[in-house]
C-alpha cells in the first residue's frame, strides 16, 4: 500500500495502525499537504446498502466544524474500500498519554475531559452520536488541544464489519444499552466518557473481566469499583464519574 495513490489524489506514505480500518499517513498531491486516510473494506455481499449507509453516516460528519473534533476532509469509495480522509493531528492518542503519564494530574484530566465534552456536545447538537468514545479516539495535539476523532464512524461501519455482531463500540467502553443492542442516543457517549474519565484518573478501566461475557456482566450488573484512596480524588469528581456510569441512562447526565 505504501507509495500507492488512492482516490486519484492521496499518496500513501506511512502505516499508522489498524483495527476496524487501516489507517495511513498520506499526502494530498493536489493541495500538497499531509492527511490521514482511513480505509474500510467494502462489504461485497451487500455492496449497495453498505455504500449508501457509509455515505449517509459519514458525509454528515463533514459538516462538523469544531476545534475539539478532527475535521473530515473527504469521503470516497473504490472497488475494495470505503475511504475517509481527515486532518492530521501531531501528537499522541489519549491512550498513549495515559500509559506514559499515569497517574494523570487531576487538573489535566479535567481539562482533557472538558475539551472532549465540548466536541461531543457540538456533534450531539447536530444529531450525531459517536458510539465509540475511548482514549484511542481522543487525540492530543502538540499545541495542547484535544480533538475527538471518528464521529459517526461506528454507525457507518455497521453495514460492513459490525453487521454480523449487532453491537457497535469497543467492549470496555460500551454502555449497557449498546451491549444489549438497543436504541442508542447521546447518553451512551456520556457513559463512555465516564469510563474514559475513570481511566484518566486511575490508569485503568473500571470493568475488565476475563472474557467478553464477564465484561458484559460487569457493565450491566456490577457497581463501579471504588477509587483508590491514595489518589486523593475529590468526592465531587467521583460523583461526576459515577453519575456518567449509571446503568439506566435516565439516571445519567442528560
Amino acid at each position: 500500500m505504501i507509495g500507492r495513490i488512492v482516490s486519484d489524489r492521496y499518496e500513501v506514505m506511512k502505516y499508522l495502525g489498524g483495527g476496524m480500518s487501516s489507517v495511513y499517513l498520506a499526502r494530498d498531491i493536489i493541495l500538497d499537504r499531509e492527511v490521514v486516510v482511513k480505509l474500510i473494506k467494502v462489504d461485497h455481499h451487500n455492496r449497495e446498502k453498505s455504500k449508501a449507509r457509509f455515505q449517509r453516516e459519514v458525509e454528515s460528519t463533514i459538516h462538523l466544524a469544531h476545534p475539539n473534533i478532527v475535521s473530515v476532509l473527504d469521503v470516497d469509495e473504490s472497488e475494495e474500500y470505503h475511504l475517509l480522509v481527515t486532518e492530521v493531528v501531531h501528537g499522541p492518542t489519549l491512550k498513549e498519554f495515559i500509559r506514559d503519564n499515569h497517574p494523570v494530574e487531576i487538573p489535566e484530566a479535567i481539562r482533557i475531559s472538558e475539551m472532549t465534552l465540548r466536541g461531543m456536545r457540538h456533534a450531539h447538537n447536530a444529531g450525531i452520536i459517536h458510539r465509540d468514545i475511548k482514549p484511542q479516539n481522543i487525540l492530543l495535539s502538540d499545541d495542547g488541544s484535544v480533538k475527538v476523532t471518528d464521529f459517526g464512524i461506528a454507525r457507518a461501519m455497521e453495514a460492513s464489519t459490525m453487521s454480523r455482531t449487532g453491537v457497535m463500540g469497543t467492549p470496555f467502553y460500551m454502555s449497557p444499552e449498546q451491549w444489549a443492542g438497543g436504541r442508542v442516543d447521546g447518553r451512551a457517549d456520556v457513559y463512555s466518557l465516564g469510563i474514559l474519565l475513570y481511566e484518566l484518573l486511575t490508569g485503568s478501566v473500571p470493568f475488565q473481566g476475563e472474557g467478553m461475557g464477564d465484561v458484559y456482566r460487569q457493565h450491566v450488573e456490577e457497581a463501579v469499583p471504588p477509587f483508590p484512596q491514595e489518589l486523593d480524588i475529590s468526592q465531587w469528581l467521583q460523583t461526576v464519574v459515577l453519575r456518567c456510569l449509571e446503568k439506566d441512562r435516565e439516571d445519567r447526565f442528560q
